[in-house]
């Protein structure tokens, strides 16, 4: 299942307090208006990794560097008129890489 967007720093430090204070993760839900499995979740974390922040997503790594990514600016450049496809085949030609029309997209 999808996950949105993540918790502030404010409201987990609030959490935090309340976790402090004594109070149960329903209670601190209730009083900080989130999901009571996300108040548990935080709260899990703390207790794995012993910080407060969210850790850095990874994601898909890049097929392209940021040079190649320049090539193709330069590709675009001189033609403007051009067709995703002729571009994608002038920029495989200059960086030796396979890529698709959609990465050139």
């Amino acid at each position: 299942m999808g996950r949105g967007k993540p918790v502030c720093e404010e409201l987990r430090k609030r959490i935090f307090c309340g976790v402090d204070a004594g109070k149960s993760s329903y209670q601190i839900s209730k009083d900080l208006i989130l999901p009571r499995s996300t108040v548990q979740s935080i709260i899990e974390h703390y207790k794995n990794n012993r910080t407060t922040s969210c850790l850095k997503k990874t994601g898909r790594p890049r097929i392209t560097s940021a040079a190649e990514n320049g090539v193709l600016k330069k590709i675009i450049k001189n033609n403007r008129r051009a067709r995703a496809g002729e571009l994608t085949e002038q920029w495989k030609d200059m960086i030796h890489k396979d890529v698709s029309v959609d990465t050139c997209k």
